[in-house]
């Protein structure tokens, strides 16, 4: 025998009280009488009685000895070994494909919610239960419990995320759970099946619900014209649905689309502009998810002011003009450049004596070097470039020089602020600062004009990175998934910062270190807004739910390694039952106190 609430039974040192009080207990009277021999006369017939009365004595003692000791087992709650009973660990998916209807409205959730609570209510002989959410992150709701109220009050308070399931993480605690247990039973409520499932019951609550759903918008531009190009599928059955495109809030096209059942769909949309802040394709049908029935695009619009300093510009000049979103100031020599009010300084072949410090500043060929960065001895000689794939740094996202060459270069040192991505003949000779809060600064020690690395697609990536990099924008990315953690990147300057969230309401979010990050849930266009009086930076950016995988996906396999099944835990009877007979007992008791009062006054 085991008990679950093994404190219960410091309830037995009630027994020793017990025994004091009997002991200490007066068992006689005087008592004053009219006569001596009346006295007598009674004596003889109690003498008669003695033995009844000691044996009645000790039958009372007993009973409130058991008393004692059914109250202390009630509340250790005793357990026996018999094979009945269960540990049950369930894993909930909270994942956005939970919160897909069925046509009479009821989510997979809820119907999962719902199969739950069941179990809960049959949390009896020694059954418990342990409740997995497995949302965005893994996390437990309850643990080990057998009360069905309890269960129920914690998933009232659950609601299904609009993000993905992390399966992964979720199994690895419920590895956790069956480990701490005798006869660990995993139970998944998910919306799929699973071709392989070993030590885990699976639940597919999918009933083949429909749902509309886009994964992409992109937008090229031609001339004067934007073409659109979006991507949607519906999902378990074909349907004729109208398609329509939004730009800056408004509806500029419409189209009637036939979509197979299961199959990925591209739809393209031409407008013709110039460029836009917003645009949003979408579709107005009922189906089993709203949320995912709509795709927005927030390219980053923010303009670039640009200071070339350079006596031959071509290069550079061409390849800032190429990204559209550069406004150049370009000047032959440092007297005609004012070296303020820019956010990115580009300076080929000259060096100033002081460098800017209000933005970006980027060296080509410089013979003065910031501090913590020295060369050493100039190599006359061709050599290759070629990227360190292992430092991935944000410059070169993109960027594979391969065959460019620079005829002749000088080699990089520096100290630990600074890294090393772009190398020739393996000496680096790209350096970028590492310090994030600060304005980026790089240095080129090779001349542009005595390497090919400017005629390559490759050279307009990397111009387009630093020219991102040298932005003040709050996001550099404008896409991102539901329960995703964005970081705000905060002018320095602000003393405000706002987000406007997809409903319309206005928070105030706080900043440290021109740094804010956040977790954003709901799907839908939010603005983002950093202010200096009335000034400021806004930014636009759409959050999507997961995009679903495809159908044609690899084998879906989970697996649990369950201890080997012990026999399980049942409690000997109820504790409503031991409360009933211990109430029964004392309700004894008091009767019997209730008649020794009445016989002694």
């Amino acid at each position: 025998m085991s008990f679950q609430n093994p404190a219960g039974l410091w309830l037995l040192l009630l027994i020793p009280l017990l025994i004091i009080i009997y002991i200490i207990r007066s068992r006689y009277e005087n008592r004053a009488v009219s006569s001596t021999y009346i006295w007598q006369l009674s004596d003889r017939f109690l003498k008669k009685k003695l033995p009844l009365q000691r044996l009645t004595r000790m039958l009372l003692f007993l009973l409130q000895l058991l008393l004692i000791a059914l109250f202390a087992l009630a509340a250790a709650k005793p357990t026996v070994k018999d094979g009945i009973g269960r540990d049950f660990i369930v894993v909930l998916d909270c994942s956005a494909e939970m919160q897909v209807r069925d046509t009479k409205g009821v989510s997979r959730f809820e119907r999962a919610v719902e199969q739950v609570e069941d179990l809960a209510k049959d949390l009896t002989g020694g059954h418990t239960l342990t409740v997995i959410l497995a949302g965005h992150k893994a996390s437990y709701l309850i643990k080990n419990t057998d009360s069905a109220a309890k269960t129920a009050t914690a998933l009232d308070g659950v609601d299904c995320q609009f993000g993905s399931c992390n399966m992964e993480d979720a199994l690895e605690l419920a590895q956790k759970a069956a480990e701490e247990v005798s006869s660990p039973k995993v139970l998944l409520y998910t919306h799929q099946s699973y071709d392989t499932a070993e030590g885990i019951t699976v639940t597919d609550l999918s009933r083949g619900e429909w749902n509309l759903a886009f994964s992409s918008l992109s937008a090229v531009k031609d001339k004067q014209v934007i073409r659109f190009t979006a991507e949607l599928c519906s999902y378990n059955k074909d349907a004729e649905i109208t398609v329509g495109l939004k730009v800056e809030n408004k509806t500029v096209d419409a189209r009637a689309l036939s979509l197979k059942k299961n199959e990925k769909t591209t739809v393209t949309f031409e407008w013709e502009g110039s460029g836009f802040d917003r645009a949003m394709v979408f579709a107005q049908v009922e189906d089993g998810m709203a949320e995912d029935n709509f795709f927005a695009l927030c390219p980053n619009n923010d303009l670039c002011r640009v200071l070339l300093v350079s006596p031959a510009p071509f290069y550079l000049k061409n390849a800032l003009d190429a990204l559209g979103n550069c406004k150049v100031d370009q000047v032959g020599t440092l007297e005609e450049a004012l070296l303020e009010g820019y956010d990115l300084y580009v300076f080929d072949g000259v060096t100033p004596e002081e460098f800017p410090t209000d933005g970006g500043v980027l060296l080509f060929g410089s013979e003065r070097l910031p501090d913590g960065l020295t060369c050493s001895s100039a190599v006359d000689a061709e050599g290759r470039l070629t990227v360190d794939k292992d430092l991935a740094h944000p410059l070169f996202e993109g960027v594979a020089p391969f065959g460019c060459y620079v005829k002749g270069y000088a080699p990089l040192l520096g100290t630990a602020e600074w890294a090393f991505p772009l190398f020739c003949g393996g000496n680096p000779v790209f350096a970028v600062r590492n310090d994030q809060r600060s304005p980026l600064f790089a240095v080129c020690t090779f001349d542009l004009h005595h390497s090919n690395l400017p005629l390559q697609a490759d050279f307009i990536i990397l111009m387009k990175n630093i020219v991102t990099s040298s932005l003040p924008s709050l996001l550099k990315v404008r896409d991102y998934t539901a329960e995703e953690i964005l970081t705000l990147s905060v002018p320095l300057a602000s003393d405000q910062l706002y987000l406007e969230t997809p409903d319309g309401t206005l928070r105030t979010l706080s900043f440290s270190e021109g740094i804010s990050t956040l977790t954003v849930s709901a799907p839908g266009v939010y603005t983002a807004a950093a202010l200096q009086g009335e000034e400021g930076i806004y930014a636009d950016f759409f959050v999507h739910v997961p995009i679903k995988a495809d159908a044609q996906e690899e084998e879906r396999v989970i697996s649990l390694a369950l201890p080997e099944k012990e026999e399980g835990l049942q409690r000997t009877k109820e504790s409503g039952v031991w409360f009933w007979v211990a109430l029964t007992i004392l309700l004894l008791m008091l009767i019997e106190w209730g008649v020794y009062y009445r016989e002694q006054y």
